[in-house]
Protein backbone atom coordinates (compact mmCIF):
# COMPACT_ATOMS: atom_id res chain seq x y z
CA UNK A 1 0.00 0.00 0.00
CA UNK A 2 2.64 2.33 0.72
CA UNK A 3 4.14 1.69 -2.65
CA UNK A 4 0.95 2.40 -4.18
CA UNK A 5 0.80 5.78 -2.51
CA UNK A 6 4.21 6.31 -3.56
CA UNK A 7 3.22 5.53 -6.98
CA UNK A 8 0.01 7.53 -7.48
CA UNK A 9 1.96 10.77 -5.88
CA UNK A 10 5.17 10.61 -7.35
CA UNK A 11 4.21 8.97 -11.00
CA UNK A 12 2.37 12.40 -11.92
CA UNK A 13 3.80 14.99 -10.00
CA UNK A 14 7.06 13.90 -11.42
CA UNK A 15 5.76 13.88 -14.55
CA UNK A 16 4.26 16.93 -14.29
CA UNK A 17 7.41 18.86 -13.63
CA UNK A 18 9.36 17.21 -15.96
CA UNK A 19 6.84 17.57 -19.07
CA UNK A 20 5.70 20.63 -18.77
CA UNK A 21 8.82 23.12 -16.92
CA UNK A 22 7.86 26.27 -15.49
CA UNK A 23 6.35 27.78 -12.40
CA UNK A 24 4.81 23.31 -12.07
CA UNK A 25 8.37 22.71 -12.00
CA UNK A 26 9.44 24.61 -9.36
CA UNK A 27 6.01 24.32 -6.89
CA UNK A 28 6.77 20.72 -7.16
CA UNK A 29 10.67 20.70 -7.20
CA UNK A 30 11.01 22.38 -4.15
CA UNK A 31 7.88 20.53 -2.16
CA UNK A 32 10.16 17.86 -2.62
CA UNK A 33 12.89 19.61 -1.51
CA UNK A 34 11.06 20.39 1.55
CA UNK A 35 11.07 16.71 2.16
CA UNK A 36 14.45 16.08 1.67
CA UNK A 37 15.83 18.72 3.71
CA UNK A 38 14.86 16.81 6.96
CA UNK A 39 16.06 13.44 8.36
CA UNK A 40 14.05 10.81 6.29
CA UNK A 41 12.95 8.60 9.49
CA UNK A 42 12.68 11.08 11.48
CA UNK A 43 10.05 13.26 9.88
CA UNK A 44 8.23 9.54 9.47
CA UNK A 45 8.26 9.57 13.06
CA UNK A 46 7.33 12.94 13.38
CA UNK A 47 4.85 12.53 10.78
CA UNK A 48 3.09 9.24 12.49
CA UNK A 49 3.47 10.79 16.26
CA UNK A 50 1.04 13.79 15.08
CA UNK A 51 -1.33 11.98 12.92
CA UNK A 52 -1.86 8.93 14.71
CA UNK A 53 -3.93 10.79 17.82
CA UNK A 54 -6.03 12.68 15.35
CA UNK A 55 -6.78 9.46 13.74
CA UNK A 56 -8.04 7.60 16.60
CA UNK A 57 -9.97 10.86 17.87
CA UNK A 58 -11.68 11.43 14.33
CA UNK A 59 -12.95 7.61 14.47
CA UNK A 60 -14.14 7.62 18.33
CA UNK A 61 -16.12 10.77 17.34
CA UNK A 62 -17.60 9.14 13.79
CA UNK A 63 -18.36 6.04 16.16
CA UNK A 64 -16.11 3.73 14.82
CA UNK A 65 -13.95 3.24 18.03
CA UNK A 66 -14.56 -0.44 17.62
CA UNK A 67 -12.74 -0.01 14.77
CA UNK A 68 -9.83 2.38 16.44
CA UNK A 69 -9.43 -0.93 18.29
CA UNK A 70 -8.96 -3.78 16.72
CA UNK A 71 -5.57 -1.82 15.39
CA UNK A 72 -6.69 -1.23 11.47
CA UNK A 73 -6.21 2.19 11.65
CA UNK A 74 -2.42 1.76 12.62
CA UNK A 75 -1.78 0.13 9.15
CA UNK A 76 -3.29 4.26 7.60
CA UNK A 77 -0.84 5.68 10.17
CA UNK A 78 1.62 4.18 8.61
CA UNK A 79 1.28 4.07 5.66
CA UNK A 80 0.15 7.84 5.38
CA UNK A 81 3.86 8.35 6.89
CA UNK A 82 5.66 6.57 4.62
CA UNK A 83 3.78 7.66 1.69
CA UNK A 84 3.74 11.45 2.46
CA UNK A 85 7.94 10.54 2.78
CA UNK A 86 8.41 8.52 -0.18
CA UNK A 87 6.66 10.26 -3.33
CA UNK A 88 9.72 12.84 -3.48
CA UNK A 89 12.35 10.69 -4.53
CA UNK A 90 10.51 8.80 -7.33
CA UNK A 91 9.03 12.15 -8.62
CA UNK A 92 12.62 13.18 -8.94
CA UNK A 93 13.31 10.13 -10.72
CA UNK A 94 10.68 10.57 -12.90
CA UNK A 95 11.13 14.19 -13.79
CA UNK A 96 14.46 13.12 -15.06
CA UNK A 97 13.31 10.46 -17.11
CA UNK A 98 10.90 12.75 -18.64
CA UNK A 99 12.94 15.17 -19.32
CA UNK A 100 15.36 12.88 -21.17
CA UNK A 101 12.60 11.51 -23.13
CA UNK A 102 10.31 14.68 -24.02
CA UNK A 103 12.68 16.16 -26.54
CA UNK A 104 12.18 12.66 -28.79
CA UNK A 105 10.97 12.27 -32.48
CA UNK A 106 8.52 10.19 -31.36
CA UNK A 107 6.93 12.78 -28.50
CA UNK A 108 7.60 15.80 -30.64
CA UNK A 109 5.30 14.13 -33.82
CA UNK A 110 2.81 13.30 -31.25
CA UNK A 111 2.61 16.91 -30.12
CA UNK A 112 2.83 17.86 -33.49
CA UNK A 113 -0.35 16.33 -34.65
CA UNK A 114 -2.05 17.47 -31.82
CA UNK A 115 -1.82 14.71 -28.97
CA UNK A 116 -3.63 16.00 -25.54
CA UNK A 117 -0.56 16.14 -22.83
CA UNK A 118 -2.35 13.52 -20.65
CA UNK A 119 -2.11 10.69 -23.58
CA UNK A 120 1.35 12.41 -24.57
CA UNK A 121 2.91 11.04 -20.96
CA UNK A 122 0.97 8.43 -20.65
CA UNK A 123 1.54 6.54 -23.69
CA UNK A 124 4.64 8.03 -25.56
CA UNK A 125 6.71 9.33 -22.22
CA UNK A 126 6.22 7.17 -19.21
CA UNK A 127 5.82 3.87 -21.18
CA UNK A 128 9.90 4.74 -22.04
CA UNK A 129 10.39 5.55 -18.35
CA UNK A 130 8.80 2.40 -16.87
CA UNK A 131 12.04 0.46 -15.81
CA UNK A 132 13.57 2.74 -13.58
CA UNK A 133 10.15 3.19 -12.17
CA UNK A 134 10.34 -0.73 -11.63
CA UNK A 135 13.54 -0.80 -10.21
CA UNK A 136 12.95 2.35 -7.43
CA UNK A 137 9.94 0.47 -6.28
CA UNK A 138 11.08 -3.03 -5.78
CA UNK A 139 14.30 -1.35 -4.04
CA UNK A 140 12.28 0.71 -1.91
CA UNK A 141 9.98 -1.96 -0.04
CA UNK A 142 12.96 -2.85 1.50
CA UNK A 143 13.21 0.54 2.56
CA UNK A 144 9.43 0.44 3.38
CA UNK A 145 9.81 -2.75 5.91
CA UNK A 146 12.41 -1.61 7.53
CA UNK A 147 10.76 1.98 8.20
CA UNK A 148 8.10 0.34 9.65
CA UNK A 149 9.59 -1.83 11.73
CA UNK A 150 11.25 1.41 13.33
CA UNK A 151 7.95 2.95 13.77
CA UNK A 152 6.09 -0.53 15.37
CA UNK A 153 9.42 -1.04 18.01
CA UNK A 154 8.97 2.85 19.14
CA UNK A 155 5.41 2.11 19.54
CA UNK A 156 4.06 4.20 16.82
CA UNK A 157 3.35 1.83 14.05
CA UNK A 158 1.22 -1.05 14.43
CA UNK A 159 0.43 -2.14 17.85
CA UNK A 160 -0.46 -5.46 18.62
CA UNK A 161 -2.58 -7.33 18.01
CA UNK A 162 -1.49 -6.10 14.22
CA UNK A 163 1.79 -8.44 13.68
CA UNK A 164 4.99 -6.62 13.15
CA UNK A 165 8.61 -8.05 13.59
CA UNK A 166 9.11 -4.11 15.22
CA UNK A 167 6.58 -5.11 17.38
CA UNK A 168 8.05 -8.41 17.83
CA UNK A 169 11.45 -7.59 18.49
CA UNK A 170 10.39 -4.47 21.38
CA UNK A 171 8.20 -6.88 23.23
CA UNK A 172 10.97 -9.56 23.16
CA UNK A 173 13.30 -7.49 24.07
CA UNK A 174 11.55 -5.69 26.97
CA UNK A 175 10.07 -8.35 28.85
CA UNK A 176 12.29 -11.52 28.14
CA UNK A 177 15.90 -10.91 27.16
CA UNK A 178 16.69 -8.63 30.12
CA UNK A 179 15.43 -10.99 32.41
CA UNK A 180 16.50 -14.21 30.73
CA UNK A 181 19.85 -13.28 28.50
CA UNK A 182 20.15 -16.65 27.33
CA UNK A 183 16.59 -15.88 25.46
CA UNK A 184 18.67 -13.71 23.00
CA UNK A 185 17.23 -15.69 20.44
CA UNK A 186 13.60 -14.02 20.70
CA UNK A 187 15.48 -10.79 19.67
CA UNK A 188 17.84 -12.12 17.07
CA UNK A 189 15.34 -14.62 14.99
CA UNK A 190 12.73 -12.11 14.20
CA UNK A 191 15.57 -8.76 13.53
CA UNK A 192 17.41 -11.66 11.24
CA UNK A 193 13.91 -12.36 9.61
CA UNK A 194 13.34 -8.34 8.60
CA UNK A 195 17.02 -8.05 7.45
CA UNK A 196 16.65 -10.94 5.09
CA UNK A 197 13.38 -9.39 3.57
CA UNK A 198 15.44 -5.69 3.21
CA UNK A 199 18.21 -7.68 2.14
CA UNK A 200 15.83 -9.45 -0.48
CA UNK A 201 14.38 -6.73 -2.29
CA UNK A 202 17.22 -4.65 -2.52
CA UNK A 203 19.09 -7.82 -4.51
CA UNK A 204 15.82 -8.03 -6.44
CA UNK A 205 16.49 -4.84 -7.22
CA UNK A 206 19.47 -5.10 -8.07
CA UNK A 207 18.75 -7.95 -10.34
CA UNK A 208 16.12 -6.11 -12.40
CA UNK A 209 18.29 -2.96 -12.91
CA UNK A 210 20.61 -5.56 -14.98
CA UNK A 211 17.58 -7.50 -16.64
CA UNK A 212 16.05 -4.42 -17.62
CA UNK A 213 19.00 -1.99 -18.06
CA UNK A 214 20.13 -1.94 -21.74
CA UNK A 215 23.30 -0.38 -21.05
CA UNK A 216 24.25 -2.54 -17.99
CA UNK A 217 27.08 -5.27 -20.00
CA UNK A 218 28.68 -8.18 -18.22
Amino acid sequence: MVTIVNLALGVPLGALAGYLGGWADTVIMRAADILFAFPGMLFVFFIAATIKPSILNWAKEIGLGDLARTGYLDYAVVIIALGVIGWAGLARLIRAQVLAVKEREFVIGARATGVPTSQVIARHILPNAVTPIIVAMSMGMGDIAMSEGYLSFLGIGLQPPAPSWGNIIAENAGRYWRQFPQMIWLVFIPGLVLAAIVFAFNFFGDGLNEALNPEIVD
